[in-house]
């Protein structure tokens, strides 16, 4: 089992709301977890970008948020 879960966030949440999300996470896990942004544009050309060419290259679990609901 990983000893911590990376996210991805595709788009421009605010910065304050996503890193509270992120330590209740933590909390509810009991891991670290590691928050890494980019723009929608970068996500779909991510050139030469190993992280996100490897994130691409494997199986991803989307969730999408809208108006404070999640939605998977």
């Amino acid at each position: 089992m990983p000893n911590d879960v990376d996210v991805l966030v595709v788009g421009s949440p605010d910065e304050d709301e996503l890193y509270e999300a992120a330590r209740r996470a933590e909390r509810l896990l009991g891991r670290e977890v590691n928050v890494h942004r980019v723009s929608p544009a970068r996500w779909r050309e991510p050139g030469t970008d190993p992280f996100l060419t490897g994130v691409q290259s494997r199986p991803v679990v989307r969730l999408e948020a809208f108006e404070g609901k999640l939605r998977k």
